[in-house]
């Protein structure tokens, strides 16, 4: 028997080939455009999360990887400057 339900990835996939998200895409400016592509990367980096929700809605579990990512790089940002502000002192 094959499988009934697609992949993760397969689903990630299939969100970002939907027309609205192509006419979306293509309608913001190129910067935009790049970070569009950016924000899609982050629930493949969080497959394993994402696959394990098994949501019955995996667009929410993409949002969801996305802010997870959003917020580790604000930490990282957050650390550098408290970093930098305890050496100006």
């Amino acid at each position: 028997m094959g499988r009934t339900l697609p992949t993760y990835n397969m689903l990630i996939l299939q969100e970002l080939d939907k027309d609205e998200w192509k006419r979306f895409r293509r309608a913001l400016r190129r910067d935009d455009q790049e970070l569009f592509d950016e924000l899609f990367i982050a629930p493949k980096i969080q497959m394993q999360a994402g696959a394990y929700a098994s949501n019955a809605k995996p667009f929410e579990t993409m949002l969801i990887c996305m802010l997870i990512e959003l917020k580790q790089e604000l930490r990282i940002l957050e650390q550098r400057v408290a970093h930098t502000e305890g050496l100006a002192i």
